[in-house]
């Protein structure tokens, strides 16, 4: 007789949801980590346009007119900067939920796992149960064969 889990279907299917709760939270996470890099650009972008104006203001002179594309620049490099902090405040909340859903999932495969695992020790003890009857049997009637041969 061998081993069959009644939940084995359950089973892969809690398997399967894991490993797309695995590949959902992989994906956000890439595209967190490219946000945040993307802002770190901006962030660069913006600090080197500091130092550039500085350099101009040493410079003075003629080029001094070019100061004010610099507002310019400053004030829609911040807008774009705050719009990649709440693009990456939405994404941290996503991540959140995708790693709350695959702790979840992990968990449920791993309390099915657990619950095969429990049966399939209470079938060895069954078998070994049976198999040690049938030992204690054939031992009985060669007892019982030698007490008549005697």
């Amino acid at each position: 007789m061998k081993f069959r889990f009644t939940f084995e279907k359950v089973l892969k299917h809690k398997e399967i949801l894991e490993g797309q709760a695995q590949k959902d939270f992989m994906e956000i996470s890439v595209k967190l980590k490219e946000q945040e890099k993307f802002l770190e650009e901006l962030k660069g972008d913006l600090k080197k346009a500091y130092i550039d104006k500085h350099n101009i203001l040493l410079m003075g002179g003629e080029v001094a007119k070019y100061l004010s594309y610099f507002h310019d620049f400053f004030i829609t490099q911040k807008k774009l900067i705050e719009q990649q902090e709440q693009i990456i405040r939405g994404l941290n909340k996503i991540v959140e939920e995708k790693r709350h859903r695959l702790v979840e999932a992990s968990r449920e495969k791993k309390t099915f796992e657990k619950l095969k695992e429990k049966h399939k020790l209470e079938f060895k003890k069954k078998m070994n149960k049976q198999e040690q009857k049938r030992i204690d049997e054939v031992n009985i009637l060669q007892y019982g064969s030698n007490q008549k041969a005697g």
